[in-house]
């Protein structure tokens, strides 16, 4: 992925951002991980952070703190940097420092939380991620299925599954934090309760247990015959018992992959065109299926191997120098 001729590597983390910037406390963390890999393969590595990151790790290596992206220009430009490191992209002040990194000359590296689980793992890619991510460019055609596929797929299952859910014959509706940039960018919804209401209105025979986002539980919601609201019990329980699974662009979509079960979307994500999953324009033209085809089965076990094999890391991997190396050769 990157020639040892580069002579630097900037990491950014948080400029331009408003909405707590201390909250990128940990992907500092991530980024240092990573610069010191780079740093034993004779790359030097520099990390420009908003002063709000708490992160010692940072100030021990050579660092500027800068609030917005405007100062960036000047501080990398003499550093010569091949690569500038990017938490997400997804914000106006990701945007802003992307296109300071192309003015240097520099090619931007996105980075983000990965997929199995979102908790362990992280991956990277220079499109951008999520909606925006190079992974809905993928030629499915062209990626052969790891042989190790069905044997993790088992082993994920039996591993995050916890049987404390019995629950039978419902469809799983996991619901997304309004605030979120896959919502106010990549979404035909913009209130969960929307999203509920047409949702309810197409599928009035089925049971839709809808999940509120863990991090967004004050959201208002109306009540439905058919729906009921449950944020009791484990994820992967409901995933594993339901009938089929409907969200917008929720990573655990993704996961539900994992579970071999009809998968309904009506936002946009890193898998939409991929044809792994049933996709609308909104919950309203919906055309409940509860069947995946032969095709749809085998490109959703090419875009696993992808995503599982090739695109991303888990969060221990990022000590493991040879690791990272074999990742960004």
């Amino acid at each position: 992925m990157f020639s040892r001729k580069r002579k630097s590597i900037v990491f950014t983390l948080a400029l331009g951002i408003q909405d707590r910037p201390r909250r990128w406390h940990t992907p500092g963390k991530f980024f240092v991980n990573v610069g010191d890999m780079f740093e034993r393969h004779g790359i030097d590595c520099y990390y420009v952070v908003h002063p709000d990151v708490k992160l010692k790790w940072v100030d021990d290596r050579t660092s500027w703190r800068i609030e917005s992206p405007a100062e960036l220009v000047d501080i990398i430009r003499p550093l010569h940097p091949g690569h500038v490191f990017i938490w997400n992209g997804n914000n106006a002040g990701d945007r802003e420092t992307a296109a300071c990194a192309e003015r240097v000359g520099a090619t931007p590296v996105f980075a983000e939380i990965g997929w199995f689980p979102q908790a362990d793992t992280i991956y990277f890619d220079r499109d951008g991620t999520n909606f925006r991510s190079s992974i809905r460019r993928l030629n499915l055609d062209t990626v052969k299925v790891d042989d190790r596929l069905e044997q993790w797929k088992r082993a994920y299952r039996e591993t995050y599954t916890e049987n404390r859910v019995d629950e039978q014959g419902y469809v799983f509706v996991p619901l997304q934090d309004e605030t979120d940039t896959n919502i106010l960018e990549a979404s035909p919804y913009g209130r969960m309760n929307d999203f509920v209401r047409d949702l309810s209105a197409q599928l009035p025979d089925e049971r839709l247990i809808v999940r509120r986002h863990p991090r967004f539980m004050d959201v208002e919601l109306d009540t439905y015959s058919n729906v009921e609201y449950r944020n009791d019990g484990n994820l992967y329980d409901w995933l594993t018992n339901a009938t089929a699974i409907v969200g917008i662009n929720s990573t655990v979509l993704l996961e539900s992959l994992v579970f071999d079960k009809p998968i309904f979307t009506v936002g946009e994500s890193l898998a939409t065109g991929l044809g792994v999953y049933h996709e609308y324009a909104s919950a309203r033209e919906i055309d409940w299926t509860r069947t995946v085809d032969t095709d749809m089965q085998m490109r959703r076990r090419q875009l696993l191997s992808e995503l599982v094999f090739k695109r991303m890391l888990k969060r221990a991997e990022l000590e493991r120098p040879e690791v990272l190396a074999d990742y960004f050769q």
